[in-house]
């Protein structure tokens, strides 16, 4: 039986600013002065994060019922949608079409408008508060894109108790698409989901140049292919889970790489009670404007369950309690030795479970390798 390795990188940064690369002779080399400062945060018992009151989280909610919107077709298509009770179904259009939509609707909108044509949805302040199903679905559209207008402020609140995650006719994010999705514009965007996700799209995410604020229980963004994050402010919450998120890293049929988190410029808070990025590929941070602040566990406000940690140990998380793990530190071939992670506990978010391994610091060693062993297999050693 073959054991498996596993190269681990761990970063915990809190601030990193100005994340551009340079690159000398060897490729991959960057320069020091290049990499980005870190901020002090002072108390290690510090957390951060201000109540989603004073964040105004909660300035669009209403109570009642509500149909009281407007919709107008900006551009393409003309009476391409209809209200039928609560719902608000865009379909059928023959072109390009934008439409915008003002008002209060406690209840969805369903985007189903075919894959032939792209389709923008102009938010010119909205209030969606929605208790049965998520608040926007997006079922098809050749590239949807869903934004706020400059100088407006908008709402969507997901009132709905958890979600089974087994049922699969269920969407777990408050924004729901099956296609790739842009979330955009010059104006504000809040997005509450009480007990389940936040954004969630099946194929790429695109966030730009927005005011946004995510606040939820699992996963505040999350694109299965991928997601970018250009400009903007965003303040995004995972009361119970992670705040950017990709689940796939296999090439598609065009031949690209999916699984990779992309920031470029912009100022973002990342508050996470487990990865404030979790990326199936690879995470980049580029362009000298952007700020990205982290706070994860224990440091954030929001965490509803944090972990104790240990400034003696280290720790690997992995989704799955059916392995064991041993650590190798070394120098050299000869200069080496071998430690073995521990159980240390679990975090449970809405949809997954997280589980922590501790295994001690050895600051005398430059090097680690991490071994992954099926229950049969003799830890600390790497032939077997």
């Amino acid at each position: 039986m073959k054991i498996r390795l596993i190269a681990i990188f761990l970063c915990l940064t809190l601030l990193l600013m100005g994340c551009s690369k340079k690159k000398g002779e060897n490729e991959g080399y960057q320069n020091p002065e290049e990499q980005g400062t870190t901020a002090d945060l002072g108390d290690d018992n510090k957390s951060f994060g201000e109540s989603l009151d004073d964040l105004g989280a909660y300035d669009g909610y209403f109570e009642g019922e509500s149909t009281d919107i407007a919709v107008e077709c900006v551009s393409g298509t003309q009476g391409a949608y209809k209200l039928e009770g609560t719902t608000l179904t865009f379909t059928g259009v023959g072109e390009e079409s934008v439409y915008s939509i003002s008002g209060k609707l406690r209840g969805n909108i369903v985007i189903d408008v075919g894959e032939s044509y792209k389709f923008d949805l102009e938010l010119h302040g909205l209030s969606l508060v929605c208790n049965s199903t998520n608040p926007i679905t997006v079922i098809s559209g050749d590239e949807v894109a869903i934004k706020a207008k400059k100088d407006t402020k908008n709402y969507i609140y997901d009132m709905r108790s958890a979600i089974d995650s087994t049922d699969e006719t269920l969407y777990s994010g408050a924004i729901h698409s099956d296609v790739d999705l842009e979330i955009g514009g010059k104006g504000e965007l809040t997005v509450v989901s009480e007990n389940n996700n936040g954004i969630h799209s099946k194929d790429d995410l695109q966030v730009k140049n927005l005011t946004l604020l995510v606040a939820c229980i699992d996963n505040s963004l999350k694109g299965n292919d991928g997601v970018e994050i250009e400009g903007g402010n965003t303040n995004l919450i995972a009361s119970g889970g992670d705040c950017i998120k990709t689940s796939n890293s296999d090439i598609s049929e065009k031949g690209n790489q999916r699984g990779s988190i992309s920031i470029v410029g912009g100022t973002h808070n990342l508050y996470a009670a487990c990865d404030g990025i979790d990326a199936a590929y690879n995470a980049t941070v580029d362009d000298s404007t952007t700020v990205l602040n982290i706070y994860t566990d224990k440091y954030s406000n929001y965490s509803k369950e944090v972990t104790a940690t240990s400034s003696d140990a280290n720790y690997i998380r992995f989704t799955s309690n059916a392995y064991y793990y041993s650590v190798k530190y070394y120098n050299s071939d000869t200069d080496y030795v071998w430690v073995n992670a521990e159980y240390h506990s679990k975090v449970s978010g809405s949809r997954s479970n997280y589980y922590y391994y501790s295994y001690p610091k050895m600051p005398d060693y430059a090097k680690v390798q991490f071994f992954i062993y099926e229950a049969e297999s003799q830890r600390g050693q790497d032939s077997v």
